[in-house]
């Protein structure tokens, strides 16, 4: 028999196994139909198992994807300073500046993409 750990609705496989396990709290499993090739992305509702939809996936990867994206604007403030203490200093740094700027609006243009995944998004490269 294989099995699969339910958490809020969410569905791990656990594997197989001639009893059921028990979990304690809010962590229960559930045998798994022959026929249902059960995997993470699927939800298990009123007795059943479906795969997440994208809208659900989605909502659930989007918070993750969206930190590291603030988190790498975070990291490349260093860029924003030093340019404009080069521009002050009368300090040629063009070619530097719009590389840096194309790759700022390329994470900002990532989900309007059309092959964008959040599951596995290609992050663009960053400029040296």
């Amino acid at each position: 028999m294989k099995y699969a750990e339910i958490m809020k609705g969410k569905v791990r496989f656990i594997g197989e196994s001639p009893e059921l396990p028990v979990f304690s709290g809010s962590i229960t499993a559930v045998e798994v139909p022959e026929d249902v090739d059960i995997q993470e992305g699927y939800v298990y509702e009123k007795g059943n198992f479906r795969a997440q939809t994208t809208d659900e996936i989605t909502a659930e990867l989007k918070p993750n994807f969206n930190a590291s994206r603030v988190r790498i604007f975070e990291e490349t403030e260093w860029v924003r300073k030093r340019h404009a203490d080069r521009v002050e200093l009368k300090i040629d740094d063009k070619e530097n500046w719009k590389a840096w700027l194309g790759y700022w609006q390329a994470l900002r243009d990532m989900t309007n993409q059309p092959d964008f995944d959040i599951r596995n998004p290609t992050w663009p490269t960053k400029p040296e």
